[in-house]
């Protein structure tokens, strides 16, 4: 039997002057030592920081609700380490944070210096009517700020999460409809890595975006208007919330890849995607970057596995040697590759995809034939060997090795 964590939200609801005390001396030393870490120990860029900086000098009265991804078990309290002093100094200014009863609130110590740390257990699995929920509609009636990772759990693949419907019970029956302010951010599991021994890392990047704030307004007048469900609200204002916040990530990535180029490979190398599941890394984001760039995506996608096979005789040796020469960062992407891309843009993802290298035969069989020429080089591994007189040769109509005339196409 796990913990009981019964005395928490009650005290959390009536704190005494010890409590408050103690309170404020624990979210100012977390505070401070998260900043060390993110500012000081490792390169955390913030875009739109002063989008926080206004949600937190919202009127008097006003809710704020912000909602993020969760990468790692340190995105909270490391992602304010980049709020000013007096903020992270302030336990009247500071965030309400659901934490994992399972996970945070296992012993009695533990308990008391999350809650004390203003973490409020939340029970995965128990719905969206209990306790943690109840306690946050509150402190948002208060006009305080509430801080909620939507996905419920530390998503460790970067996969696509169904976000759960707590957050669109939150706003559905806040008395006032608080400010919801979307955040995103990459690195924190670089930071803090989700494998034993759950070591913190130094020298790490990190990236902080802070959206625009979400509009609900129209969208929770029509839902009265309709006389909708809670249930039907909840799932509307969730799906509204998931939509701003995946918007939000691609726009993220798409800011970092123009702005690190090949640095940003570090941050985004275990990302995966639903659309190609035979090619994970070419993601949205691959896909609009070669479409617009054309050949001068080629910095930025330089560690795309088109390497040419190894062995061979001369003539592999020298095609090798030859693509070398064309780019040494990327051998296979000679004239040919870089004009298929600049002309196809993503269609020409099934063409390169299972095409190591392409020699002289294939080159004109696409030039020919296109895209349908994809059926018959799909496979191709184009290692050729020595030609010799009995070896068996295709020809599209240019010189045999033996020396004879040019001949039309013939079978093995």
């Amino acid at each position: 039997m796990g913990y009981d964590i019964g005395w928490i939200i009650p005290r959390l609801r009536s704190p005494g002057l010890l409590w408050n005390c103690a309170s404020s001396i624990t979210v100012a030393v977390v505070g401070l030592f998260s900043k060390i870490v993110i500012e000081w120990l490792n390169k955390t860029t913030v875009y739109n920081a002063e989008g926080l900086a206004r949600a937190l000098r919202r009127p008097p009265g006003v809710p704020l609700l912000t909602v993020s991804n969760h990468h790692s078990c340190f995105d909270d309290p490391g992602l304010w380490g980049v709020l000013e002093l007096r903020t992270l100094l302030s336990r009247r200014r500071m965030r309400w944070s659901l934490a994992a009863h399972d996970i945070c609130f296992t012993r009695a110590l533990h308990a008391a210096f999350f809650a004390l740390g203003k973490c409020v257990p939340v029970v995965r699995g128990a719905g969206v009517y209990q306790p943690a929920i109840d306690f946050c509609i509150e402190r948002l009636n208060r006009g305080e700020w509430v801080h909620i990772f939507p996905e419920g759990r530390v998503n460790v693949d970067k996969e696509h999460i169904r976000l759960k419907w707590g957050v669109g019970r939150m706003i559905g029956e806040c008395s006032r409809a608080p400010l919801v302010l979307p955040v995103w951010h990459e690195g924190m599991d670089r930071i803090l890595p989700n494998a034993e021994p759950y070591l913190l890392q130094f020298r790490r990047r990190a990236l902080l975006s802070v959206g625009q704030p979400i509009q609900l307004d129209s969208l929770l007048a029509s839902l009265r208007k309709s006389n909708a469900s809670e249930e039907e609200s909840r799932a509307a204002i969730t799906a509204r919330i998931q939509d701003e916040l995946l918007r939000l990530r691609n726009h993220t990535h798409r800011r970092l890849v123009a702005a690190a180029g090949p640095a940003a490979d570090g941050l985004l190398q275990h990302r995966y995607t639903q659309p190609d599941p035979a090619r994970p890394s070419l993601d949205h984001t691959h896909r609009r970057l070669v479409a617009a760039a054309g050949p001068a995506a080629d910095g930025l996608l330089q560690h795309r596995p088109h390497a040419p096979p190894a062995g061979g005789g001369r003539r592999a040796r020298g095609r090798r040697a030859a693509a070398a020469q064309v780019h040494p960062a990327r051998p296979s992407l000679d004239h040919t590759h870089r004009r298929l891309v600049a002309a196809a843009g993503p269609a020409a993802d099934g063409l390169l995809q299972h095409r190591p290298s392409l020699d002289h035969t294939p080159r004109r069989l696409v030039a020919a034939a296109g895209p349908a020429a994809d059926g018959l080089l799909q496979h191709r591994t184009d290692i050729l060997t020595n030609p010799s007189d009995d070896a068996p040769y295709i020809s599209f109509g240019h010189e045999m090795p033996n020396g004879k005339e040019k001949e039309k196409e013939k079978d093995i």
